[in-house]
């Protein structure tokens, strides 16, 4: 199960929605070994310290297959939603990066995309317009 340091606050919360609600989570509680395993999950849950490696360990333990996947389907959506967050910048530096952009014809964010995209940097392009 990959799971990052940053990843662990909505790690939790993803598991502690589940168990909330769904009684059957981590297993499918359909006869009474099953629930059984099911409560020593929710126990060794409770025991678990918010690190990366006991979410890790406990996930790989106890999530069913479709659970694992859903689970590693949410942690690639939060980072996707981290990824479009805005970002802080100062006046002066907006305002230039407003004046590139409207000058090359693009949005800031796609002139941002463009400069540092990876074949930019490859090439060792560092054009500003100065």
């Amino acid at each position: 199960m990959k799971i990052k340091k940053s990843d662990v606050a909505m790690a939790v919360q993803w598991i502690e929605v589940q168990i909330a609600r769904e009684d059957s989570f981590p297993f499918d509680q359909t006869n009474e070994k099953a629930a059984k395993k099911n409560l020593k999950a929710l126990k060794d849950w409770r025991k678990c310290t918010s690190s990366v490696q006991d979410i890790r360990e406990w996930a790989d333990e106890w999530l069913t297959a479709d659970n694992k996947k859903r689970f590693q389907e949410a942690i690639v959506a939060a980072r996707s939603y981290k990824a479009d967050s805005p970002i802080n910048l100062t006046k002066d530096a907006l305002k230039c990066l407003e004046q590139a952009a409207e000058a090359a014809e693009l949005s800031p964010s796609e002139l941002i995309i463009a400069h540092f995209s990876q074949p930019a940097l490859d090439s060792g392009s560092t054009e500003s317009g100065a």
